[in-house]
């Protein structure tokens, strides 16, 4: 449901049409639902989320800023593509980047970062994997695992 509060359409969370539509597009993405490649047409994606088209432009643009959409002259928005070695290289960076920070969270944390590692990898263990039938990870699992993810990192002691 949107609301419009103060001059400013919002959605029943709150959050404004275009935080709605980019959270939505973005897990489209994600999920596959948006092909790498395939173009992402402001009329229908207006019409598909109810909003107008500039609220779908916005939220196009703040993926494109992710590199998760690309915009082409005279072409549009499309969903990016990306190589198998370009993924390949992205894991080894992460895998990098996620392995030094658990290593200095691991050296400085205190006992509430521990906790809270805890706490978030049980809800990670409790949270639906899949819904049958359905492509991909749970929102639910999701959010639980990049909170665990977050939370190993956290205490390294950088900023974000």
């Amino acid at each position: 449901m949107i609301d419009y509060l103060g001059g400013m359409a919002t959605t029943t969370s709150g959050s404004t049409l275009t935080e709605h539509v980019y959270e939505q597009l973005r897990a489209g993405i994600l999920k596959g639902r948006y092909l790498p490649g395939s173009p992402l047409r402001l009329a229908a994606l207006s019409k598909e989320f109810g909003v107008s088209m500039a609220v779908v432009r916005e939220a196009l643009v703040r993926l494109a800023e992710q590199h998760l959409v690309a915009l082409a002259p005279n072409q549009g928005f499309r969903v990016i593509t990306i190589s198998r070695n370009d993924l390949i290289d992205l894991n080894d960076l992460r895998i990098r980047l996620e392995g030094l920070a658990l290593q200095r969270s691991i050296e400085s944390g205190d006992m509430g970062w521990e906790a809270n590692v805890v706490a978030t990898h049980h809800r990670l263990e409790r949270a639906p994997l899949t819904h049958p039938g359905e492509p991909g990870t749970t929102e639910e699992w999701s959010a639980a695992h990049a909170a665990f993810h977050d939370a190993l990192g956290v205490g390294c002691g950088s900023p974000g």
